[in-house]
């Protein structure tokens, strides 16, 4: 696969696994006690797939908020069960949201792909004008898609996301031919076609499964590869990645980002 150059904007945080062992219950509530034993730590939203794109040998520079959200989940080692997950200033503050528009270079880029989880960093206004700025835009958003969003050359949402947006996109063709619909084992679904998944992994778990997935996706694409091929790819290797525990990569594990501060 041939090394592009691409641009991430989005929403970050720090994904923090807390691994440790539940082996009894608290005699005062009925809740397990935790004990933890391991602590991992991952960049997530944007940055897990800035480094999705770097681990498939890309270069990757990323703009995102600099103030840190945390997500803390509380996992049992031994059954990877999740008990508790606990978020910390989960939101953007107005002042490190996106700003300085006019500095990017986006003719640098082979792509650009917007990862909006809808925490306050990037606008409507915002996405709009990127997905004017350059031919090859690629978005995944929490928000409610409407006309901010048709200049995008894929967007890509999964079943609840898509859900929430369905009326606002009954009448959009424009948006309906670009939307590629993640829907987990059911696999995904793009301009009326089925992209089934192999049911019989052992899925371990979910976290970061819909950014590889973009992340190939993107990565596909820019290298040649037609939607059917890329969509494809990008089901196996987000197969790989929920058979694994915690957040995981889709190439290699050793990544560079290159964090924009404008």
């Amino acid at each position: 696969m041939n090394s592009n150059n691409f641009l991430v904007i989005g929403d970050f945080c720090i994904d923090y696994f807390i691994y440790g062992t539940t082996d009894r219950i608290n005699p005062e509530v009925p809740v397990p006690i935790f004990k933890p034993v391991e602590v991992v730590e991952n960049l997530g939203m944007a940055g897990n797939v800035a480094e999705n794109l770097s681990s498939l040998g890309h270069t990757v520079d990323l703009i995102c908020n600099k103030n840190k959200i945390l997500k803390k989940r509380y996992v049992d080692k031994e059954s990877n069960h999740m008990h508790l997950r606990v978020d910390e200033d989960d939101f953007v503050n107005k002042k490190d949201s996106f700003k300085n528009f006019q500095s990017i270079k986006f003719s640098k880029y082979n792509a650009v792909i917007i990862t909006d989880h809808n925490k306050g960093f990037l606008s409507h206004e915002d996405i709009e004008k990127i997905t004017k700025s350059h031919e090859h835009v690629f978005v995944q958003t929490n928000k409610i898609i409407g006309d901010w969003v048709s200049e995008a050359l894929y967007i890509k949402l999964n079943k609840k996301e898509y859900e929430k947006s369905e009326k606002a996109i009954f009448d959009n063709t424009e948006i309906k031919s670009k939307l590629i619909i993640t829907d987990g084992s059911n696999g995904a679904y793009f301009q009326d076609k089925h992209y089934p998944v192999n049911r019989n992994i052992v899925t371990r778990d979910l976290s970061g499964a819909g950014d590889t997935f973009l992340s190939v996706f993107a990565s596909e694409i820019i290298s040649g590869k037609n939607h059917d091929e890329a969509i494809i790819n990008s089901q196996i290797a987000a197969s790989k990645v929920v058979q694994k525990r915690g957040v995981s990569k889709a190439g290699r594990n050793d990544t560079s980002i290159n964090f924009l501060n404008l």
